[in-house]
C-alpha cells in the first residue's frame, strides 16, 4: 500500500548461550506493519550468525584445526514490490576464520551471500533464509 512504512526492534540477548555450540545466533530483528489501532509483524530474522565448519571447538588436541564462519545480515529495500509491499534484499557479510592449536596464525577470508524476500499480502516469506543460515555451506555438501 503506497505511504505504509514498516518499522523495526532489533533484542538483543545477553544471557550466556551454550559453552560448545554447532551454531548460535543473536539479535532478533522483527518488522512491524500498522494494521488499524494493531501492530502486525511483517518479517522476523536474526541479524548475528556463528557456525562451525571443522574441527571441534571444546576440545583442542595440538595441531587441530578449527574453523568456523560468522555472517552479519544487513537488509535493503529493493525498488521492486510484491503485494504492495517492497521486496527486501537481505545481505550476509560472512567472515570465515581458520585457526590451528598453538599457532598465532589464523587465516580469515570474507564474502557476501544475499537473498531477496517478497511479501505475500501477509508477511514477508523467509523460507529463502533456510532460518538464517542460507549462507552456511556444510562442508559434508558437495
Amino acid at each position: 500500500v503506497p505511504g505504509d512504512r514498516a518499522f523495526g526492534v532489533v533484542v538483543r540477548n545477553t544471557a550466556r548461550g551454550p559453552s560448545c555450540p554447532d551454531r548460535r545466533y543473536n539479535d532478533a530483528l522483527t518488522l512491524y506493519l500498522r494494521d488499524g489501532d494493531a501492530l502486525r509483524p511483517v518479517f522476523e530474522t536474526h541479524l548475528d550468525f556463528w557456525a562451525r565448519v571443522a574441527g571441534e571447538p571444546c576440545s583442542w588436541a595440538r595441531d587441530q584445526s578449527l574453523v568456523t564462519e560468522e555472517a552479519a545480515f544487513t537488509l535493503a529495500v529493493l525498488p521492486t514490490a510484491r503485494q504492495g509491499m517492497a521486496d527486501l534484499r537481505v545481505q550476509a557479510d560472512v567472515v570465515r576464520l581458520e585457526t590451528v592449536a598453538g599457532s598465532d596464525l589464523d587465516a580469515q577470508t570474507r564474502r557476501r551471500e544475499t537473498r531477496t524476500v517478497r511479501y505475500d499480502g501477509h508477511r514477508y516469506d523467509t523460507g529463502v533464509l533456510e532460518n538464517g543460515f542460507f549462507w552456511h555451506h556444510d562442508p559434508e555438501d558437495p
